[in-house]
């Protein structure tokens, strides 16, 4: 007679817990691809009747990056700083797709002072008209490489308040920053945007006008 070897009941249940699971990765795989193609079928039907806006943000936000980028040269440069500042908005860890950002925020195209939240506001302008180099705070925690990125405060409370959710691993970094290479978002955060070389871009374009 052949003797079978039971199966334990807890092994039983581990592996219908990760067929179970495998189906559920499957599923969402399935629905994240289905509303991908979606809403690429969407922005092709916007492009295709020239709403170019609407065609970018017809993406996840996630994806704003991306699909901002590939639109891009239909945009007005009133329109480019206006969407971009929304796409920034909804992007919280640029550094992500940091070679991406720098070269959407170093486009050779006027008005970046839209990229403002509040374009016109008063702080907006009162950053304008501050002379160079500008002292900036940031927050940061666990790695030391993340004391540099494109998030800085005029403001040292926010960076403080950033630094202390990483407990005794955060940070406050402190910096004199060229305001050339710096861009005025605003916000409650009254955030500054750093952008190595912007400044030569911006006066390569003065250069250029006639």
């Amino acid at each position: 007679m052949i003797e079978l070897n039971p199966i334990p009941i807890e092994k039983i249940w581990q592996r219908a817990e990760k067929f179970a699971l495998d189906q559920t990765v499957q599923q969402l795989e399935w629905l994240v691809n289905a509303d991908r193609a979606r809403r690429q079928n969407r922005k092709a039907r916007y492009a295709a009747r020239g709403l170019w806006v609407r065609a970018i943000l017809a993406m996840r936000s996630q994806d704003w990056p991306e699909s901002f980028a590939e639109s891009a040269e239909h945009l007005s440069d009133y329109q480019y700083w206006r969407v971009l500042s929304r796409v920034w908005l909804k992007n919280t860890v640029p550094n992500s797709k940091r070679e991406l950002w720098l070269r959407l925020l170093k486009a050779p195209r006027p008005g970046i002072e839209a990229f403002a939240r509040f374009p016109n506001s008063e702080p907006c302008r009162m950053f304008y008209a501050l002379p160079s180099p500008i002292l900036c705070y940031r927050g940061y925690g666990l790695k030391r490489e993340n004391r540099e990125s494109f998030h800085f405060s005029l403001d040292p409370s926010v960076a403080y308040d950033y630094a202390q959710r990483y407990g005794d691993e955060g940070h406050v970094y402190r910096i004199w920053l060229p305001k050339r290479d710096c861009v005025w978002f605003g916000g409650e955060c009254v955030e500054i945007v750093h952008v190595p070389g912007l400044g030569d871009v911006r006066e390569k374009m003065q250069g250029q006008l006639p």
